[in-house]
């Protein structure tokens, strides 16, 4: 670095990758699934559900957004309508907008296009009763490109959705959220919030997670988390028990049935050595 040969320490970014692939793996947060009693009946819907019935309209959006698709907070909020490709059924992620300064396509699953189509109807019904028949068609086209997918009524930006996700999830758990008088959280509510411990970064560890789960390839599911190396996208990986136990269960019935390796009868333990014959083979072993 002196010389002016290196920019950055490599051992500096070193220390920094390794602190940031340790905290990702130490976040083992999945979400509950549903609990079915003995003839199948759902019991207690699962947290995803609870979730969603706990938040408001745009939240709910959000967060099957974040399921559906693994993208960042960050990059859902500053996504644009222009970049949303229904004919392509893809999502645009540009690079201005990704943590890591580059691009990349997300493909439309059938549950997202439907929200997207939803949010998409009442942002040109409120926009047309806003503005009427001031604005022809063509410009309201073009401002309807520019405004946020997941922004306010008006397609407007969000700054903050905080409130509005701690709110779901105290919702979710079973707790009514308390306000003080300044905006935060009372005690009672933010020690509620700490037991169910769900932040929305979770959202995006459930996604890819499911992803592999339902039999994705691994380097696909790096293509749609952005990541630069296969190594940080395991930590994002956190397989359910079920999960892991069907997998063995589904490759222990595809194998043919294997055959005993050891023949019924005494197994002599000695151990042979080189200059030593087995009685019964005569074959040396070396």
């Amino acid at each position: 670095m002196k010389k002016g040969y290196l920019q950055r320490d490599p051992i500096a970014d070193a220390d920094s990758i390794r602190h940031v692939s340790e905290k990702g793996a130490r976040r083992k947060r999945r979400l509950e699934p549903e609990v079915l009693d003995a003839r199948g009946k759902v019991q207690r819907p699962g947290e995803e559900q609870r979730l969603i019935d706990g938040a408001s309209p745009m939240m709910q959006r959000l967060i099957v957004a974040a399921l559906e698709t693994a993208m960042r907070k960050g990059e859902l909020l500053k996504l644009r309508w222009v970049n949303v490709d229904f004919a392509r059924k893809r999502i645009v992620v540009r690079a201005e907008t990704s943590k890591t300064r580059t691009g990349r396509e997300i493909p439309i699953t059938g549950r997202l296009q439907a929200v997207l189509e939803m949010a998409r109807t009442a942002l040109d019904a409120e926009l047309t009763q806003a503005e009427g028949d001031q604005v022809s068609t063509e410009d309201r086209q073009r401002a309807n490109a520019r405004a946020c997918v997941f922004g306010d009524l008006t397609g407007k930006p969000i700054a903050n959705t905080k409130r509005a996700f701690e709110t779901a999830v105290l919702q979710a758990a079973g707790h009514e959220p308390k306000w003080t008088a300044v905006g935060g959280l009372s005690k009672e509510s933010r020690e509620a919030l700490r037991h169910v411990n769900l932040h929305f970064h979770d959202l995006r560890h459930e996604a890819a997670s499911r992803f592999v789960e339902a039999g994705m390839p691994i380097h696909h599911v790096q293509a749609a988390l952005g990541h630069a190396s296969l190594q940080q996208t395991t930590t994002y990986v956190n397989v359910m028990w079920d999960g892991l136990q069907g997998s063995f269960r589904q490759f222990d019935e595809s194998r043919p049935r294997c055959n005993s390796v050891v023949s019924e009868g005494q197994i002599d333990h000695s151990l042979v050595y080189n200059e030593q014959r087995s009685a019964d083979s005569k074959v040396s072993v070396n």
